[in-house]
């Protein structure tokens, strides 16, 4: 990838960019685009071309990608183009785009929460996917047919033999079960017998005697019938209950259309279903009208009018007498009700689905977990300069944690809090996120984009990484620290990076430059029509107006004004002869109309002692060069980020703005004396204007003045960002306005 060329037309708010990047002997370049340019869109439809899917904080994964259109006119026709220098497209496996605000290179949005690379997680969570979509169709349908809100739980808690176990590791179990014995399906409701409260079990504990003496006669009147039998040892029992299932089971009558017959203890055979019907109906009849029996079992129900779960119990057991022999031990039954729920045909399938994919996929997700446990001293390497180089209240850990499917030791990232009084607390990721202030989020986020870039270090292709305004919000240690660590990848990677640092903050945009040495920077710019051209980035190696010292032009030599101004203020103050001299050149004051540059170019010599500097004086009157320049400047607008342009616009606005002013207001009985102002002049003028002319048109126009022109002339601190990010046009327009004026 020497070379990248991008071909977007209305990619959201991209109207037009065509702009060929050139990665010869560099691997990192920088480009500063003023906020809404280019710089969200431009990642933005990166990130759609990339084999990621688009994730925001708030949203979920999308099996299918947001379409690239114009944010407004979404039926334009869009261009998306990446080619590199052979013409062919670049792999979307090549381009990762960062952006912390959007956190999508976190894994929270996956399955996998143990550390691997990208690839290892796909390949993972595609398999755990899969098993945990089965694993929910079988839980939906076993909950259909026992009723019961936690029949999960109530399968791992009844037929796990550790703790912390998942239905997983149970699978096994239950296979081995259903496929050697035949459970009965019972058409009870499991909570009404296995209530989450223990009542039931307390009751039947308590009232042993009663439950015994049923026990004992309904076993005496089976072993009477030739029909209904109980074995030798006790342990099994055809009763009743399993009567009825067996006729369910015979309801369609082919088993006996084709001559089947069930032959019985006394040698006797039942032919057809209603000799069936009819032999059991008589059998339980028998037994559930037995006098004695009746009587145990009415003084058992007199026992459960307590509260609500026993008599839910009484009603369950009024339907269905003869179970009360089952439950004579409770916790046998209680498998046997489990496990019968599984003879239920759909869910039978359910859980045969489950199985297959669990005991197919289960040796690759071994292999997977294997490998990311190889991986670990890498990401332990990471973590290391995380810690060691970001200035944050965490310190980021590796702990061995078990895998919730396989039970197998996996390396998972933990976080330690450290508060201002010293203490160390343990925090989940969302509690962390929760405690952190935006820049410290967006640090915690930088690790996660550590980990996908060393993990890329391994992948065949190269990798143009896009980072989007990637120190946002830092603290100027952390801002440092990502510095060192794009200066590792782009530079100390064998080539495999390609880096587009993209950003809106100007001291970011020199500092990140001049460190790393970044030998191709670019500003964009926005045009009338919404087409996108990358210029030629300017102020890297020098502060503003440093230039204007060395070639003082006539611009230029205006834009000192301000600046030398700035500079006497610190150095002797505002009441120094050249610091009023100065500020009647931006002000329209006693002396403005008369002021030469002659006399300009004095005050500039006493302050600036470097030889460079070389402006020849004509002895023109001031106001008339600047306005001059001005009418210049507008008629051949080329660089929208050129500062000495944007400051005398600036300065010129403010003073045809002034003269218009002070033509009114003496118009109407204010005197020289009255406007006279030590601050603050084109405010108090403005306020004085809305007073007098309340309902004047022009006021909108003198309150653009006020707002747009004070940071282009008041160099503060040298602060130059809003001159940057203040595109010219807006001065432009606004100058034509101001002159209209008079």
């Amino acid at each position: 990838m020497k070379t990248i060329h991008f071909d977007f037309e209305h990619c959201f708010g991209i109207s037009k960019l065509e702009t060929t990047i050139d990665f010869e002997r560099c691997n990192a370049i920088m480009i500063y685009a003023p906020n809404g340019t280019m710089k969200t869109s431009f990642a933005k439809t990166l990130q759609l071309l990339s084999s990621k899917p688009t994730i925001g904080k708030k949203a979920k994964r999308s099996e299918v990608k947001e379409p690239i259109c114009d944010r407004l006119y979404k039926s334009l026709p869009t261009k998306s183009e990446v080619t590199i220098e052979d013409g062919s497209k670049l792999n979307p496996e090549s381009i990762f785009v960062v952006n912390p605000d959007d956190g999508r290179y976190d894994a929270t949005e996956s399955v996998t929460s143990f550390l691997a690379s990208t690839e290892l997680k796909e390949r993972y969570d595609n398999v755990i996917k899969k098993i945990n979509r089965a694993k929910d169709l079988f839980i939906k349908q076993y909950k259909k047919v026992s009723q019961s809100s936690d029949c999960e739980e109530e399968l791992i808690s009844c037929f796990s033999t550790a703790d912390n176990s998942s239905i997983y590791d149970i699978l096994d179990t239950l296979k081995k079960e259903i496929d050697t014995t035949h459970y009965p399906l019972y058409s009870i409701r499991f909570n009404d017998i296995f209530d989450k409260t223990g009542l039931v079990k307390d009751f039947l504990n308590k009232h042993t005697s009663h439950l015994a003496l049923f026990v004992d006669r309904y076993r005496a009147l089976l072993s009477q019938s030739v029909f209904f039998h109980v074995s030798d040892d006790g342990k099994s029992t055809f009763g009743t209950y399993q009567a009825k299932i067996l006729s369910n089971g015979l309801k369609d009558d082919s088993f006996f259309k084709v001559n089947h017959k069930l032959q019985l203890q006394d040698n006797s055979s039942i032919s057809s279903r209603d000799e069936l019907d009819e032999k059991i109906a008589n059998e339980i009849n028998a037994i559930e009208t037995d006098t004695e029996l009746q009587t145990i079992f009415r003084s058992i129900l007199e026992q459960l009018d307590g509260n609500t779960v026993l008599r839910t119990f009484q009603n369950c057991i009024r339907n269905n007498m003869t179970i009360l022999d089952e439950l004579n031990d409770y916790e046998c039954f209680r498998k046997k009700m489990l496990l019968g729920y599984l003879s239920d045909g759909e869910t039978r399938s359910a859980f045969n689905e489950l199985y297959t994919l669990y005991s197919s996929n289960k040796e690759e997700l071994i292999q997977i977990i294997h490998d990311a446990q190889a991986e670990q001293t890498r990401w332990k390497n990471i973590i290391e300069l995380f810690n060691a180089r970001f200035y944050v209240p965490f310190e980021v850990k590796i702990d061995n944690q078990e895998d919730i499917i396989l039970r197998q030791q996996t390396p998972k990232l933990t976080f330690v809090y450290h508060t201002p009084i010293g203490a160390s607390i343990k925090q989940s990721r969302e509690e962390l996120l929760d405690i952190l202030s935006n820049g410290e989020k967006r640090a915690f986020f930088i690790l996660q984009m550590l980990f996908e870039i060393e993990a890329r270090k391994d992948s065949e292709y190269e990798t143009l990484v896009v980072l989007d305004d990637i120190s946002d919000s830092f603290d100027y240690q952390n801002k440092f620290a990502i510095i060192e660590y794009i200066n590792d990848i782009s530079n100390n990677s064998n080539n495999k990076f390609k880096v587009i640092l993209l950003t809106h903050n100007f001291d970011f945009y020199r500092n990140a430059t001049q460190r790393l040495h970044i030998k191709k920077c670019f500003m964009a710019t926005k045009e009338l029509n919404g087409s996108i051209t990358l210029s030629p980035g300017q102020y890297v190696l020098h502060i503003p107006f440093e230039t204007e010292i060395k070639d003082v032009n006539t611009s230029n030599f205006i834009c000192m004004i301000p600046f030398v101004r700035n500079i006497i203020e610190y150095t002797e103050g505002n009441e120094s002869t050249d610091y009023m001299t100065l500020t009647k050149c931006l002000h329209l004051m006693d002396a403005t109309m008369t002021l030469t540059d002659t006399e300009i170019d004095n005050v500039i010599r006493r302050h600036i002692k470097k030889t460079q500097y070389n402006y020849t004086p004509t002895d023109k009157k001031l106001i008339d060069i600047i306005f001059e320049e001005a009418e210049s400047i507008i008629q051949n607008i080329t660089d929208d980020h050129h500062i000495e342009n944007k400051v005398v616009l600036s300065i010129a606005i403010r003073l045809k703005a002034e003269t218009y002013m002070k033509t009114q207001l003496l118009a109407i009985g204010e005197t020289e004396e009255s406007l006279k102002s030590s601050k603050s002049q084109t405010t108090k003028w403005i306020r004085k204007m809305n007073e007098k002319y309340p309902d004047l048109p022009n006021l909108k126009i003198l309150e653009r003045v006020n707002m747009m022109t004070p940071e282009c002339i008041h160099l503060n601190s040298f602060m130059f960002e809003p001159l940057i990010d203040m595109s010219i046009r807006p001065l432009s327009q606004l100058y034509k306005d101001v002159n209209a004026l008079s």
